[in-house]
């Protein structure tokens, strides 16, 4: 009924990031924050790229008690050549389900150095397992280029006078 066409599979290269609170949200702005990622290249061989890091700016904002958007913008550098351009941007909704629960769509743009943009969706959920590990896993296409994913991850709270919340 559908054909499918599978290119390449396997595992991407892992991600390691830290993000830093820097404003936290009023009646009129957003909270923000810097947030940079690591690519380690230890993925197969098809998804392998090259050792380099994301310096982002994160800003979200609560319309409601259960709705929120946020949107990042990012730069990206690689290490052994010394590039460094504006990379990518997102744009989000969310939807709080529990107290431990939110469910999000995002649109997303990546482009490599020559600016030659892939534009993209994806969806999923985030799960705080307890008050400082949250637990996400999101699936999603492209929409001018061949692109499907699904992906997971975990993040750690380290300062626990503040605790993490849903998306």
């Amino acid at each position: 009924l559908f054909p499918v066409e599978l290119r390449n599979s396997g595992f991407n290269d892992l991600l390691y990031g830290v993000s830093i609170w820097a404003l936290k949200e009023s009646k009129f702005l957003p909270n923000i924050s810097l947030v940079t990622h690591f690519n380690a290249p230890t993925g197969d061989l098809a998804f392998q790229g090259e050792w380099s890091g994301w310096y982002r700016i994160a800003m979200s904002k609560g319309l409601t008690d259960d709705f929120s958007i946020g949107s990042n913008l990012s730069m990206t550098s690689k290490f052994d050549s010394n590039e460094f351009w504006f990379s990518d941007y997102t744009a989000w909704v969310s939807y709080t389900v529990s107290p431990r629960m939110a469910l999000f769509v995002e649109h997303f743009a990546n482009t490599d150095p020559n600016y030659n943009w892939d534009f993209s969706i994806n969806g999923g959920f985030t799960y705080l397992i307890n008050e400082d590990v949250q637990w996400d896993v999101h699936f999603g296409t492209g929409f001018d280029h061949k692109f499907n994913f699904l992906s997971t991850g975990l993040c750690w709270n380290f300062h626990n006078d503040q605790p993490m919340q849903p998306l």
